[in-house]
Protein backbone atom coordinates (compact mmCIF):
# COMPACT_ATOMS: atom_id res chain seq x y z
CA UNK A 1 0.00 0.00 0.00
CA UNK A 2 1.41 3.40 -1.01
CA UNK A 3 1.36 6.28 1.48
CA UNK A 4 -1.09 9.11 0.83
CA UNK A 5 0.79 11.78 -1.18
CA UNK A 6 1.26 15.01 0.77
CA UNK A 7 -0.17 18.08 -1.01
CA UNK A 8 2.60 20.23 0.49
CA UNK A 9 2.32 23.27 -1.79
CA UNK A 10 0.15 26.15 -0.67
CA UNK A 11 -0.73 27.93 2.55
CA UNK A 12 -1.24 26.21 5.90
CA UNK A 13 -2.67 27.44 9.23
CA UNK A 14 -1.36 26.27 12.59
CA UNK A 15 -3.55 23.83 14.52
CA UNK A 16 -1.19 23.04 17.41
CA UNK A 17 2.45 23.22 18.49
CA UNK A 18 3.62 20.88 21.22
CA UNK A 19 6.96 20.16 22.82
CA UNK A 20 7.36 16.54 23.88
CA UNK A 21 10.03 16.04 26.53
CA UNK A 22 12.31 12.96 26.67
CA UNK A 23 9.85 11.28 29.09
CA UNK A 24 7.08 11.58 26.46
CA UNK A 25 5.14 14.32 28.27
CA UNK A 26 3.59 16.97 26.05
CA UNK A 27 3.13 20.68 26.68
CA UNK A 28 2.00 23.46 24.35
CA UNK A 29 4.69 25.81 23.01
CA UNK A 30 2.75 28.70 24.58
CA UNK A 31 -0.63 30.33 24.95
CA UNK A 32 -2.66 31.78 22.07
CA UNK A 33 -0.37 30.16 19.50
CA UNK A 34 -1.09 30.91 15.84
CA UNK A 35 0.91 30.77 12.65
CA UNK A 36 1.21 30.12 8.96
CA UNK A 37 3.34 27.92 6.77
CA UNK A 38 3.86 28.45 3.04
CA UNK A 39 5.30 26.14 0.41
CA UNK A 40 5.66 27.41 -3.16
CA UNK A 41 5.69 25.20 -6.28
CA UNK A 42 9.24 26.37 -7.08
CA UNK A 43 10.74 25.13 -3.79
CA UNK A 44 10.53 28.03 -1.33
CA UNK A 45 9.04 27.88 2.16
CA UNK A 46 8.29 30.20 5.05
CA UNK A 47 7.12 29.39 8.59
CA UNK A 48 5.97 31.97 11.14
CA UNK A 49 4.50 31.19 14.56
CA UNK A 50 3.52 33.56 17.38
CA UNK A 51 2.46 33.01 20.96
CA UNK A 52 1.32 35.31 23.75
CA UNK A 53 4.04 37.52 25.21
CA UNK A 54 5.12 36.35 28.66
CA UNK A 55 4.73 38.21 30.96
CA UNK A 56 1.55 39.64 29.37
CA UNK A 57 1.81 43.28 28.36
CA UNK A 58 5.60 43.23 28.64
CA UNK A 59 7.50 45.79 26.60
CA UNK A 60 10.73 43.84 27.30
CA UNK A 61 12.36 43.18 23.93
CA UNK A 62 13.50 39.69 25.03
CA UNK A 63 9.90 38.74 25.90
CA UNK A 64 8.66 40.09 22.56
CA UNK A 65 11.35 38.26 20.57
CA UNK A 66 10.70 35.05 22.52
CA UNK A 67 7.05 35.19 21.43
CA UNK A 68 7.81 34.63 17.74
CA UNK A 69 9.45 31.94 15.67
CA UNK A 70 10.18 32.56 12.01
CA UNK A 71 12.33 31.02 9.33
CA UNK A 72 12.33 30.70 5.56
CA UNK A 73 14.37 29.30 2.70
CA UNK A 74 14.27 26.42 0.24
CA UNK A 75 12.66 23.05 0.90
CA UNK A 76 12.86 19.49 -0.38
CA UNK A 77 10.34 16.70 0.23
CA UNK A 78 11.09 12.98 -0.03
CA UNK A 79 8.79 10.07 0.88
CA UNK A 80 9.55 10.30 4.60
CA UNK A 81 11.54 13.49 5.18
CA UNK A 82 11.05 17.21 4.67
CA UNK A 83 14.19 19.35 4.62
CA UNK A 84 14.08 23.10 5.26
CA UNK A 85 17.26 24.86 4.11
CA UNK A 86 17.18 28.00 6.28
CA UNK A 87 18.31 31.32 4.77
CA UNK A 88 16.49 33.76 7.11
CA UNK A 89 15.36 33.21 10.71
CA UNK A 90 14.32 34.91 13.93
CA UNK A 91 17.04 32.81 15.59
CA UNK A 92 20.31 33.65 13.77
CA UNK A 93 21.76 30.26 14.82
CA UNK A 94 19.35 28.56 12.39
CA UNK A 95 20.61 30.47 9.34
CA UNK A 96 22.58 28.13 7.07
CA UNK A 97 21.21 25.02 8.80
CA UNK A 98 19.06 22.26 7.36
CA UNK A 99 16.07 21.55 9.59
CA UNK A 100 14.69 18.03 9.20
CA UNK A 101 10.97 17.40 9.69
CA UNK A 102 9.14 14.09 9.47
CA UNK A 103 5.79 14.65 7.72
CA UNK A 104 2.60 12.68 8.23
CA UNK A 105 -0.52 13.44 6.21
CA UNK A 106 -3.88 11.97 7.22
CA UNK A 107 -5.92 13.62 4.46
CA UNK A 108 -6.78 16.78 6.45
CA UNK A 109 -3.87 17.50 8.81
CA UNK A 110 -0.15 17.81 8.11
CA UNK A 111 1.87 16.77 11.18
CA UNK A 112 5.54 17.74 11.22
CA UNK A 113 7.79 16.30 13.91
CA UNK A 114 11.39 17.21 14.54
CA UNK A 115 14.16 14.71 15.23
CA UNK A 116 14.67 13.94 18.92
CA UNK A 117 17.00 16.33 20.76
CA UNK A 118 18.26 16.29 24.37
CA UNK A 119 15.32 18.58 25.29
CA UNK A 120 12.79 16.41 23.44
CA UNK A 121 11.06 17.04 20.12
CA UNK A 122 8.52 19.35 18.51
CA UNK A 123 5.21 18.21 17.03
CA UNK A 124 3.52 20.87 14.90
CA UNK A 125 0.13 20.30 13.24
CA UNK A 126 -1.14 22.30 10.26
CA UNK A 127 -4.35 22.41 8.23
CA UNK A 128 -4.58 23.69 4.64
CA UNK A 129 -5.68 27.34 4.65
CA UNK A 130 -9.01 28.09 3.01
CA UNK A 131 -9.26 30.84 0.40
CA UNK A 132 -11.38 33.76 1.44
Amino acid sequence: MNPIPIPIQGAWRLVSFEIINPQGESQPWGEHVHGSLLYTPDGWMSASINRAINPPGSENSDAVLDSCLFYSGRYELTDNELRHFVTEASDPHRIGKTLIRYPKWDGTTLKLSSPSQPWGMALICWRKAQAV
